[in-house]
């Protein structure tokens, strides 16, 4: 069913369809089948009312989170699934499963249940809605007087000067649309042309599919432009098509000294990110990453073991606090991880492979680090802590493996 598509290549491209005649029209009602394809992080996809104020939509948002709304007599309700990486360019399937008591949305292999029935207002009315008119995020204009009878269908975006929509439209591609048991035809109704605004295509031809980006690089669709560009943010490369190699090779006896002066606010002002491979199985630690504050003992530290997994460890002189948080999980498997660290005050965000980690703090009082030794530099170390005479390092090898920007 997914290979009948169109391309909508700017945000204005939309498709309208008015039915006239006092009926439900299928779509406020029946199942709803659709794929689409898209870089976009928020867009509107699929909206449809009445003349009695009778809805339906479907939209996304935050580039994680697939909505459908729809209005029960009075009630506007929606229903919300969370699913990971939905504007990277691969398909997302959505169905939505209409019964008489409830809804189902599922999106791709996530579901929720809307626990409202299907009902529709009756009587026309200005302002219908006495609870949820929040949700309603697209709507039509509304006279003190009803007009004739009808219904009407949009795809990818609205006629922005008969309604109000605070939805950006759709770029990208969709596919297998189907209302109950029809499916349509998008890409005859793309190269017909009468009942689409802005730029449209037949089919859902993207380059992307060629995979023009090397080493695991994400490649981004310019519809409009038929081009595309490629996203090496995750990646230890750079270049049109992540072909460029950036990262430092470390072979346990190579490391990278940095010294530096920095004032009192970027002390607690703190940004680290950086990526890193290893098929290294020591149970050592292994240091990929150290910075120390002078004058005192504060310090900042990234390090590995095969047996602990992942420990990122900063102790701030004036608070007394030591934060660690320990990633159990294989780092050692030769694959590329990400790490993302930032702090400000005691404000703290930690990103393993982009995915939020739990710090954890804990007052170790002024005296209780056996042995600590004042640091006598602002310094940097990459694959080392670079300081082996200080009994709190003693324990952290050099690092072998790959090392980049994050």
């Amino acid at each position: 069913v997914n290979s009948n598509g169109m391309t909508f290549v700017t945000p204005r491209a939309y498709i309208h369809n008015v039915t006239e005649g006092d009926f439900i029209s299928p779509i406020l009602e029946e199942n709803i089948l659709l794929c689409f394809r898209t870089f976009l992080k928020k867009a509107l996809l699929l909206y449809a009312f009445d003349h009695l104020n009778n809805f339906v939509m479907l939209h996304f948002e935050k580039g994680s989170q697939v909505f459908f709304t729809f209005n029960s007599l009075k009630s506007i309700v929606q229903g919300k699934v969370e699913v990971p990486d939905i504007s990277n360019g691969q398909p997302v399937q959505i169905k939505v499963e209409r019964g008489q008591d409830k809804t189902v949305l599922t999106v791709n292999s996530e579901t929720i249940t809307i626990d409202k029935p299907i009902k529709f207002l009756v009587k026309y009315e200005r302002m219908p809605w006495r609870e949820g008119q929040e949700l309603e995020l697209v709507e039509p204009a509304r006279g003190s007087y009803p007009t004739v009878p009808h219904s009407e269908t949009f795809l990818g975006g609205v006629d922005t000067e008969t309604l109000v929509s605070r939805l950006p439209g759709f770029v990208g591609c969709l596919q297998g649309l189907q209302i109950g048991d029809s499916n349509f035809d998008l890409e005859a109704i793309a190269r017909d042309g009468s009942s689409e605004k802005g730029e449209l295509r037949p089919g859902c031809n993207m380059i992307c599919d060629t995979q023009p980006c090397k080493h695991g690089g994400t490649c981004l669709e310019d519809f409009k432009n038929n081009a595309t560009t490629c996203d090496c943010s995750l990646t230890s490369y750079l270049g049109e098509t992540c072909e460029r190699n950036i990262g430092g090779a470390f072979n346990g006896d190579s490391v990278v000294k940095y010294e530096f002066t920095a004032d009192s606010e970027g002390k607690d002002d703190i940004k680290i990110s950086l990526a890193f491979s290893t098929n290294s199985k020591s149970t050592s630690k292994q240091a990929l990453f150290f910075m120390s504050f002078a004058p005192g003992k504060r310090y900042f530290l990234i390090s590995l073991s095969s047996e602990e997994g992942l420990l990122v460890e900063e102790y701030f002189e004036s608070a007394n606090v030591l934060s660690t948080t320990v990633k159990k999980g294989n780092f050692n498997d030769g694959y590329r991880h990400a790490v993302y660290y930032q702090r400000k005050g005691t404000d703290t965000k930690l990103m393993v492979d982009r995915r939020d980690e739990v710090t954890l703090f804990r007052d170790i009082g002024s005296s209780s680090i056996v042995g600590e030794q004042p640091l006598t530099s602002d310094l940097m170390v990459i694959g080392s802590v670079g300081k082996p005479n200080d009994p709190r390092f003693r324990d952290y090898f050099n690092f072998k493996g790959c090392i980049s920007s994050e």
